[in-house]
């Protein structure tokens, strides 16, 4: 059995929230991961951490949009599933 499992960092932008963060070092704390069509697929709360990693195994192949959140901050990338 493969297991499928996926690293997350939010590195692109500092988080407005905390105005002293530099970039590449902003936390989060949640984590949503819709597919295609919008559909909530997988939903993870942390404690402000920098990086993640999640198994994605029990999602099939395909794009999927994911959504890093810390307070009103939120940042969506382009998460691509492969078997």
């Amino acid at each position: 059995m493969k297991v499928t499992v996926t690293t997350i960092t939010n590195n692109l932008k500092t988080n407005p929230d905390n105005l002293s963060s530099n970039p590449g070092q902003s936390s989060f704390s949640k984590i949503n991961i819709y597919d295609e069509v919008g559909n909530l697929k997988m939903h993870k709360i942390f404690n402000k951490i920098k990086t993640t990693t999640l198994n994605v195994s029990n999602l099939p192949t395909g794009i999927y949009k994911i959504e890093i959140i810390e307070g009103s901050y939120k940042e969506r990338k382009e998460l691509q599933i492969l078997k």
